[in-house]
């Protein structure tokens, strides 16, 4: 068993399932760990030293509990919405952090999107609105605007709560607000113009910044449910599968965008649509990636994301971060459901079996599960490792059809 370091103690924003992995890693590293979320049923209580039933958004409260435990560093791994409190509690405690107006920007899409467009940056057209303005005060606002549009939270990930809208008319347009509502905290959304389509390819993962300088490329390809909701990433391939020249201009905007920032270390979870050869930086989050990216790259590149963040947290240096590229094909499958049930089983076909190497499945059978809307809906996250690209390729783009989750109404019927 490892034996804590006194006073050394390191406060984490977040125990859902896919946070639970920095409260080990700190446990691993001999840190007391200090929890704080405010959902009493959260599964990292389990592993953390001390448990604060607290709201990871309010930064006073945060602030009080950091001093009264007097840690010696803050995270937020995996969690958008408590990025700024951790940014801020480091920064009145002189603690580790890149700058907190930085991560305020890159946490609230209508200020990332101004950002890009003031930095000459390739961006859509956005239109910041609330969730109580009148519905033809919006409509007015947006008709310059080529459609298709998307109406966004602008404190959400994982595409919770966006919606495509494909006219101007009010009921399309109120649904899609009703929708982005739901998963808003702050009742600010952004509308912004579509780019591309369905089939235009999104390149996801993690990157690692120190000193600036973006060290970890963990660059791969996203994989989607066209039958369900193509807006939401339902795996990742490795390699990413992009020309020479996209792959450079993909880096140099990523890099271009740290240094603009001033952002000077830690993972950062990234979205990146090409059209027409065209990098749009659709996402770069200030946190490690949902659906376990960080342990997916780990496998492919034999650095551990995880402890690395935590280590930087707390003012300490990682072991080399360095990694470019490996000769590696390793997939996942974020499993999912497109109808809600009660789950019996989930099938893979032969052909998986065989490259399946790890799983992560959050529901057990009986357990009623919903239909996949949103990222927060998964049933778990399966991981691949295949010999050649062309096996990855041919079973991961139809992973979707071919991997069954049984429900009970599906199997009667």
């Amino acid at each position: 068993m490892c034996v804590k370091r006194e006073t050394r103690s390191i406060l984490l924003l977040g125990g859902a399932s896919h946070q639970v992995s920095a409260i080990q890693a700190a446990n691993r590293l001999g840190y007391r760990t200090i929890l704080c979320d405010y959902l009493t049923d959260n599964p990292g209580q389990e592993f953390a030293d001390t448990y604060y039933p607290c709201d990871t958004t309010d930064w006073q409260a945060v602030l009080d509990i950091a001093k009264r435990e007097r840690i010696s560093g803050i995270i937020s791994f995996g969690s958008d919405v408590a990025a700024p409190t951790a940014a801020y509690v480091a920064t009145e405690l002189g603690f580790p952090t890149n700058p907190l107006e930085s991560t305020i920007v890159l946490t609230d899409k209508p200020r990332f999107r101004a950002f890009l467009l003031d930095h000459g940056y390739p961006c859509p057209k956005a239109v910041a609105i609330h969730v109580d303005d009148d519905i033809n005060e919006v409509i007015d606002a947006i008709q310059h605007m080529k459609l298709s549009l998307m109406v966004k939270p602008t404190d959400s990930s994982g595409s919770k709560g966006v919606t495509v809208v494909r006219s101007f008319e009010e009921s399309e347009l109120a649904h899609a607000i009703a929708a982005a509502r739901s998963f808003s905290r702050n009742g600010k959304l952004v509308v912004e113009e579509r780019i591309g389509n369905a089939t235009s390819p999104v390149y996801g993962g993690d990157i690692f910044v120190k000193d600036g300088k973006v060290v970890f490329w963990g660059v791969m390809r996203c994989l989607r449910d066209l039958s369900c909701n193509p807006l939401i990433p339902v795996g990742k391939m490795y390699p990413p599968q992009m020309s020479e020249g996209v792959e450079a201009k993909v880096r140099d905007l990523l890099q271009s965008v740290v240094t603009d920032l001033d952002l000077s270390f830690g993972e950062m979870n990234i979205e990146v649509l090409v059209d027409d050869d065209t990098p749009y930086l659709i996402e770069l989050a200030p946190r490690a990636g949902g659906n376990f990216i960080p342990l997916e790259l780990q496998d492919i590149s034999g650095i551990d994301l995880v402890e690395a963040s935590v280590l930087c947290a707390m003012g300490e240096e990682p072991s080399t971060m360095v990694f470019d590229r490996a000769q590696k094909y390793v997939s996942t499958s974020v499993l999912h459901s497109r109808e809600a049930g009660v789950l019996k089983r989930i099938e893979y076909p032969p052909a998986y079996l065989e490259h399946l190497y790890k799983q992560f499945v959050y529901f057990e059978p009986g357990d009623e599960i919903p239909a996949f809307s949103n990222a927060s809906r998964a049933i778990g996250v399966a991981f691949f490792e295949f010999e050649t690209m062309d096996e990855m390729n041919d079973l991961m783009f139809k992973a979707s059809d071919a991997i069954r989750i049984v429900c009970e109404e599906q199997e009667d019927a």
